[in-house]
């Protein structure tokens, strides 16, 4: 049996490092593997590293026939909220939604046993969506036009679900959504999505004796939906091997959404000295920022995959800070 996991970034990493610990030796498909940055979260050497193109299908066909894969977590993707959207939409549709179609069809052509596919809570941020229960579920109405998401990339993620379903009901492929909240946690590279740059940004101006200032592009106590990228990896291997998943598509959270402002004091009782400053809140830039007013619910996570979030905010933050300070930044 060899997993192979599409993507060595944020959370294919750390994928890659609970599969290590678990005694497996899972396989990295990237096209340009960052080895420094790999390295510092997962064993190199227990782990085996291919170059390839998601786009090219031959590429997959090799690997998975020459290393007998038998399960794909597909995390591949390009831009998030915040990072390459107005100046790359098609590469970005490219990536996302063929790349995600060309993992599909190998997997049906090849008898693949599972595909997990990283999606993202983005597809819930939408003009008139408000739940109705007190959290946000998984199962939600769309206004196909008034509601439509202004936002692309969450558009190529909801593509990507609904493709993988669509390959279980006619093909009979296996196949289940992880469905992220914002995703912060230990990394050198870019970073990518809202949540995962002001937490850095936060902790990086901590430990460098810079001032963290809340208010700066979102109001310091609009809430955020998080998930510490190690609880995000441990989520996608434990849907990898789920025995029953009914639902097939399930939110990943802390459950807890904090505010700036609260993920800022967190980071002060961890790092004393940090000063906090306040600053009129200026209006976001860009598409795709309306917000949710209730937790995500994780509940059929928890009941189907028996995820249970093992870092809570102040757990996670001080592992981060401690992995940033023996990383020397």
């Amino acid at each position: 049996m060899t997993v192979m996991i599409t993507g060595a970034g944020l959370v294919g990493c750390q994928a890659a490092r609970v599969l290590v610990e678990m005694g497996e030796k899972p396989l990295l498909f990237e096209l340009v593997p960052q080895m420094d940055i790999i390295k510092r979260i997962v064993d190199v050497d227990k782990v085996k590293i291919v170059r390839g193109d998601i786009l090219e299908p031959m590429d997959l066909i090799k690997v998975i026939q020459e290393e007998k894969v038998d399960r794909i977590i597909h995390t591949v993707t390009m831009f998030g909220m915040s990072t390459t959207l107005p100046q790359k939409p098609y590469a970005g549709i490219k990536v996302n939604v063929m790349g995600t179609a060309t993992v599909l069809e190998v997997a049906r052509m090849l008898d693949i046993k599972r595909v997990v596919y990283t999606s993202s809570s983005t597809v819930y941020l939408r003009p008139h969506f408000q739940p109705e229960g007190p959290t946000v579920t998984e199962d939600f109405p769309v206004w196909i036009l008034s509601g439509r998401s202004p936002n692309i990339y969450a558009i190529t993620k909801l593509m990507g679900e609904e493709l993988g379903l669509n390959y279980l009901d006619a093909y009979g492929l296996d196949f289940v959504t992880v469905r992220f909240t914002g995703v912060f946690g230990p990394w050198l590279g870019p970073i990518s999505g809202l949540t995962g740059v002001r937490v850095h940004d936060m902790i990086e101006k901590a430990l460098s004796g810079k001032p963290i200032i809340l208010g700066e592009g979102l109001p310091a106590d609009r809430p955020m939906d998080m998930v510490y990228s190690k609880d995000a990896g441990r989520s996608i291997v434990l849907a990898c091997f789920a025995k029953e998943p009914k639902q097939r598509t399930y939110n990943i959270s802390m459950a807890t959404p904090y505010s700036p402002a609260e993920v800022a004091q967190v980071v002060k009782k961890l790092i004393p000295s940090v000063e906090i400053q306040h600053k009129k809140a200026t209006k976001a830039s860009g598409p795709g920022f309306p917000s949710l007013d209730k937790p995500i619910d994780i509940s059929k996570a928890k009941e189907e995959l028996g995820y249970e979030p093992q870092y809570p905010l102040e757990a996670a933050l001080r592992d981060y800070i401690q992995w940033l300070r023996d990383n020397q930044i």
